[in-house]
């Protein structure tokens, strides 16, 4: 009985010592500041949201203020997408609902995005992202 207590006291310690896997395995890259604008026909995007992204390892999502943005974004090359949202209607399944988000960004700017950055680790600060709405 004694040894049998001993093991069970040893797997509960291995158990909270190793954990459930709640990491990927997989470390985030550091990060570098970053800076830029981005413009739309021509004229900065007045509202929106940048997102840098080093496919499965890192995002960082930032606000685009009157074409403006700046924060810390991950270090090498990042894929970056353009979003932009105007209110939409209400959802069919509640009509009376606040409206949805549409983002009025063509997709080949967000979704299949060809976008990218290169992000040292002394950072960007003069990234220009020009797209256009047709």
């Amino acid at each position: 009985m004694c040894r049998f207590a001993g093991f069970l006291g040893l797997s509960f310690a291995l158990f909270f010592a190793v954990g459930c896997g709640g990491g990927s395995g997989v470390e985030a890259p550091p990060t570098s500041k970053v800076k830029g604008v981005v413009t739309l026909d021509g004229n900065p995007l007045a509202e929106g949201e940048i997102t840098f992204e080093i496919v499965g390892k890192s995002l960082s999502t930032l606000e685009i203020k009157d074409g403006a943005f700046s924060g810390d974004a991950p270090q090498g090359k990042n894929t970056v997408a353009i979003r932009a949202y105007k209110a939409g209607p209400p959802l069919d399944t509640e009509p009376s609902g606040p409206p949805t988000k549409n983002n009025f960004i063509p997709a080949r700017f967000n979704d299949e995005t060809t976008l990218s950055a290169e992000v040292s680790a002394s950072g960007s600060e003069d990234l220009k992202f020009a797209v256009t709405s047709r």
